[in-house]
């Protein structure tokens, strides 16, 4: 009897991917929620003392869907409206029909396995692209402050993401 062929994917190898996706979605629920809130609807405050605080505990309990549909037309969200919506789906996928809508865990042959690991590892990555426009966002927003940019720049967080941003 011979072992697993090296491509076969495991059920150890879908644990993780289904892991990384959850644990990648999260994050940017919550930059986007965060950012959402500071650096879109409040984006002409003047001062730090314009900006109305925020309760994390309370807006992180808010569907992402809900403050994405609330802010669809203002900027930058109209433009990653799209992108946004099919994380969410494929999130929900994942986390709450998998079995459904994949047969997993269960009796699944090995190309649905690479299928489904596909698929963890593409709402990982989107996950953390989108984060990184939020946290730009986010950074440039509080930049604004020369109370905040201060510890901004001692920190280098204005350099934590940099990159070309021209793709939205």
């Amino acid at each position: 009897m011979g072992g697993a062929d090296a491509s076969e994917i495991t059920d150890g190898q879908i644990y993780e991917a289904i892991g990384m996706a959850v644990v990648s979605a999260q994050q940017f629920e919550n930059i986007f929620i965060i950012a959402s809130r500071l650096a879109i609807k409040q984006a002409n405050a003047l001062t730090i003392e314009d900006v109305v605080s925020i309760n994390a505990s309370k807006a992180l309990k808010q569907p992402v869907k809900a403050l994405l549909k609330e802010l669809s037309d203002v900027e930058p969200i109209a433009q990653l409206e799209e992108r946004v919506l099919e994380l969410i789906q494929k999130r929900h996928t994942v986390v709450h029909r998998i079995h459904e809508q994949t047969g997993w865990p269960g009796n699944i042959n090995n190309q649905q396995k690479i299928d489904l690991r596909a698929l963890c590892i593409e709402i990982s990555a989107e996950s953390l692209d989108l984060h990184t426009i939020f946290v730009q966002l986010l950074g440039q927003w509080a930049m604004r402050f020369p109370s905040m940019r201060e510890g901004i720049e001692a920190a280098k967080l204005h350099e934590m993401f940099r990159r070309d941003r021209s793709g939205l």
